[in-house]
This record gives C-alpha cells, sequence and structure tokens, in this order.
C-alpha cells in the first residue's frame, strides 16, 4: 500500500473516532441534550420547540382573552350581579378609584373596565397559569376569596371555560394517556414487582394498590369554590397522585409541550409509583398499611422498605443521592453539641424552618458565659438565654431524630419514582414500539424535556439547605435514568455507566419465601 494511501486510512480512522467520541457525548451527559432547544421527534411524537409552544401558548391566550372579555361583559351588565359588582370593588381595591363613585355613566364605564380588568386577571391567573400583565396585582387574598367564592363568579369561570373548549387541544393525547398507555404502564409496574425481593403478603399488596389506581378523565382542578365547580389550571404543566381517591391526575399543560410517549410513560410511571413510594407506602388505616416502626433511625427505616437494598443505594452519592434535609440538619445540631459546646453558626442567622419545629430546643453557646445556653423557640423567632444542660438539647434532637419519616423535605419519594420509570420504561417501549438507536436516544432525552429551565443546574447537587424535595434535573437524567443497562443498551451506550446502577433485590426464592412481614395486620403492630 502506497504511503499516501495509509496516511489516509489513518487520517480516516482518526476522524471516525474523534466522530464516534462526539456523537456518544450522550452516554455520559444525556441532560446536556436533553435540556438542548430544538424540535426533537422520536418516533412516538415530539417535544415540541420553544417556538412551537409560544405560538400555541399565543393562540390559547389570544382565544381565552376574546372569550373572557365577551363573558364578562355578560356579568357586568346582568342587574342580578348587582351585589357582586358592590363586593368586587373594594375587593379590587377599586373603591380608591374617583370613578367607582359612578356618578355619572362615563364614570361608570371607566370603573367597569377596571373591574373587568381585575375579573380578567384573576380568571387568567385561575385558568392558564399563566400572568402577561406587565405589573403583578399585590391582592388582598382574604378580600379576594370573597370573590372567588362567590356564585357570580363560579358561573363565570365556568362559561369562559366551556365556550373556550381549550381541552379540545389536548383531548386525543389525553384519551391516548388514559385508554391505552394507563393500563399498560400499570401492567408494567406490577410485573416489576413481581420479579422484585419482596415477603408474599406485602407484595400482593403493592400489587393490588397499583392495581386499584385510575387516571383522572378531567384536568388538575383547584377547590377554589363553595359549590365544588373547580376551575383547570389549563396551563399547569403538572401531575400528582391523590393518596386518598387513589387517583392520578395529569394537567393538560404536560401535552402542551410535547407529544412524546417517552414523556406520557414517565408521567404515569412516576404517579403510580409515588403510591407505593417510601413515603406513600405507609399511609392507610391502622391494621392495614405498610407501617415503619417508631422510635426508629431512618437509615435503618430505609432498609426495612418491602423492595430490599433500593432506597439505600439512591441515597449514595454515587447514584442520585437522595437527601432527607431534616435528617441532615439534626445530625449536624446533634454533632456541634458535642462539638466543645459549639452551636451550629446558621442558627443566629438562618432560623430553623417552623413547619419542621414542634417543641423548643437550647443549643451550647460558644460565646457566651459557662453553662449558657442558647434557645430558638419552634417559630425561629429570636434567641434568648437558657439554663438546662446540653445533653437535654442533644436527647430532644436524638428523640425528633428518632421520628423522622420519609415524608417530609425528604428526596427519596421522587428520586424511586424515577427508578420505577427506568425499570420499566425499556421493556414497555420495546413491546409498543420498533424503534430506531437514534429514536431511543431522542425519546429518553425527551423524558424531562418539559422540566428543563434556565436554572436548571449542572455542576454542584442541591445543598441541603435547598429543601427541594425534587433532586437536580441533571441527576435525574444521568445520574439515575442514564444509568439503567437497558436504557444505555437501547442508545447503543456501553452496558456500564460512569455512575451507580439500583437494581434492588431480583426473587431467587420461591413465592413462599420466609421473609420478615412489616405490614400491620393486628392492632397495628409490627409483624
Amino acid at each position: 500500500m502506497k504511503t499516501y494511501q495509509i496516511l489516509l486510512l489513518i487520517i480516516g480512522l482518526c476522524y471516525s473516532t474523534s466522530g464516534f467520541s462526539e456523537q456518544k457525548k450522550y452516554c455520559d451527559d444525556l441532560h446536556r441534550l436533553a435540556c438542548a432547544p430544538g424540535h426533537n421527534d422520536d418516533g412516538t411524537g415530539a417535544s415540541l420547540s420553544n417556538t412551537e409552544i409560544k405560538a400555541l401558548e399565543s393562540k390559547i391566550f389570544k382565544d381565552f382573552s376574546t372569550k373572557a372579555d365577551a363573558e364578562i361583559k355578560k356579568l357586568l351588565a346582568d342587574k342580578k350581579n348587582a351585589y357582586f359588582i358592590s363586593m368586587a370593588i373594594p375587593a379590587f381595591g377599586l373603591d380608591a378609584n374617583p370613578k367607582c363613585k359612578m356618578s355619572n355613566k362615563q364614570d361608570k364605564k371607566a370603573c367597569f373596565m377596571a373591574l373587568s380588568d381585575g375579573l380578567k386577571d384573576l380568571l387568567e391567573k385561575s385558568m392558564l397559569n399563566i400572568s402577561r400583565s406587565q405589573n403583578t396585582r399585590g391582592y388582598d387574598l382574604d378580600d379576594i376569596s370573597w370573590i372567588i367564592n362567590h356564585h357570580s363568579y363560579v358561573t363565570l369561570s365556568s362559561k369562559v371555560r366551556k365556550t373556550l373548549n381549550i381541552n379540545a387541544l389536548f383531548l386525543s393525547q389525553r384519551k391516548k394517556a388514559r385508554e391505552n398507555v394507563f393500563p399498560k404502564v400499570q401492567a408494567q409496574i406490577i410485573a416489576l414487582l413481581d420479579r422484585m425481593e419482596i415477603e408474599p403478603k406485602e407484595k400482593k399488596r403493592l400489587k393490588e394498590k397499583i392495581g386499584a389506581i385510575d387516571m383522572s378523565k378531567s384536568d388538575c382542578e383547584t377547590d377554589g369554590s363553595l359549590d365544588g365547580d373547580s376551575v383547570p389550571l389549563l396551563m399547569e404543566s403538572d401531575a400528582y397522585y391523590l393518596p386518598l381517591k387513589d387517583r392520578i391526575n395529569i394537567c393538560s399543560g404536560m401535552f402542551l409541550k410535547s407529544t412524546s410517549e417517552f414523556q406520557m410513560v414517565f408521567t404515569i410511571a412516576h404517579e403510580l409509583a409515588h403510591s407505593i413510594d417510601p413515603c406513600n407506602v405507609s399511609k392507610g388505616p391502622d391494621g392495614f398499611a405498610f407501617k415503619y416502626p417508631d422510635l426508629m433511625d431512618l437509615p435503618d427505616k430505609d432498609n426495612l422498605y418491602p423492595i430490599k437494598n433500593l432506597i439505600s443505594c439512591l441515597r449514595d452519592k454515587d447514584s442520585i443521592g437522595a437527601k432527607n434535609f431534616e435528617y441532615t440538619r439534626l445530625l449536624d445540631d446533634i454533632k456541634a453539641l458535642s462539638n466543645n459546646g459549639e452551636h451550629p453558626t446558621y442558627i443566629s442567622g438562618s432560623p430553623y424552618n417552623p413547619n419542621g419545629r414542634q417543641q423548643d430546643y437550647t443549643f451550647m453557646s460558644a460565646n457566651g458565659p459557662d453553662n449558657i445556653e442558647i434557645k430558638i423557640n419552634p417559630a425561629g423567632e429570636g434567641l434568648e438565654q437558657a439554663s438546662p444542660s446540653s445533653n437535654i438539647a442533644k436527647d430532644a434532637l436524638k428523640n425528633d431524630l428518632l421520628k423522622l419519616d420519609h415524608c417530609s423535605e425528604d428526596q427519596i419519594g421522587e428520586s424511586f419514582s424515577d427508578w420505577v420509570f427506568a425499570e420499566i420504561a425499556p421493556k414497555y417501549m420495546k413491546a409498543n414500539h420498533n424503534l430506531t438507536e437514534d429514536q431511543y436516544i431522542f425519546g429518553y432525552s425527551n423524558v424531562m424535556k418539559s422540566l428543563c429551565s434556565s436554572t436548571s443546574r449542572t455542576s454542584e447537587p442541591y445543598m441541603y439547605s435547598d429543601n427541594n424535595v425534587h433532586p437536580d434535573i441533571s441527576l435525574r437524567i444521568n445520574n439515575l435514568l442514564l444509568q439503567n443497562p437497558k436504557i444505555r443498551k437501547q442508545m447503543g451506550c456501553p452496558a456500564k455507566g460512569k455512575h451507580k446502577y439500583c437494581e434492588g433485590k431480583v426473587t431467587s426464592a420461591g413465592p413462599e419465601a420466609n421473609t420478615r412481614s412489616i405490614f400491620t395486620e393486628i392492632n397495628g403492630g409490627v409483624k
């Protein structure tokens, strides 16, 4: 082979290797692709570009504005609403407006224009969850509650909602989600539980709970009216699980930014999984629901969760590093009290979250006279000197430490729900679609694309002072979703990722495996 041919071959190989390296960046950082701009079609649908989303929002807002103006005009012209109007004027602060003395027709017209603006602003906030006004109006919430609960306003919002018929824009997506995707995802999660090493009685209960959940036919709702007529947040990009109703609800806004079935499956699986996450698994009547023993350290409670080895793995910093912020703070407090009588420096500058404290705590002062302590009250309002020993403070903190659960300031519920999706997604997609490698890449990047924002962090994970129960999106995508070997295979990535893969314990013994049950069956006791 001639020298120049050899050189061309070497150059070609180098170029090919370089291109391969560039192409495979998503194998280590899928978050980068997920939060990049553009219209990404994955073969099941697409995440819309920012331009497309803004165009759709503009159309919705234009339609809303026209319909709202027409219905408000009718309300103000109807003499039956005279009392409501006289109440709404001071509620909006318009009693300070000289025009609202309405001594002549021109003044009355000007006052009604201002009142119409206020009513339209309320409708916009409650129905669209967006505000196009340049200045944010600081309404008195107590006064405004008299408006939004009055039957005249409830009727107004109902009429605007019906004439707008905005749900028609998302009707096909909602129908697909509820009638087609939801039952398949439900079956996949039940099959996942079947594969896990879970005590038979607990496994049966978890599977039954997942199987009993339904998906709401309606849009997201707020109970903002006395007669129960709910106002949907039509633009709200959200979904949630309702424990008391055994139901999940998906807001229309979730269908606004994406038609991808990857995101749809993620949303449904994530919310279904919340029903059996480490917090909600313990919710229910005594004698029925799973219960963690009282006065047990949180790591021990983690280990008692029915799917073995999973929660501690998700807590690991090499995985998603799910934090319980209150647990971290209490450990810091105890450590500080044990360290030459010093107290954490943030006590004086950053009072504790009042919702996280139910009693007084005392802390030794590092700077004050001997045997003098600092006391902080539950609301975190100021500091005062007190005299009990530091051991009392430590005992109080330790007692509080043993009462912690997974339901307050804990990222484990969100991390667990993400994990469930990552486990069932490869099987679901393979069973229901014939996708190329590129489509899988775009599909998994579309899963959380709608959650990206200009403030998404890509470097240091949230510090515990942030108290955000949702781990940073970069961790959710790169440290959890991207670590599943089956997902990596579908994307053409090496089997092992950069971070720890949490699998949970897969069943190896038969259904009669003799493992300890901690479901409460008799008098709420641990069995």
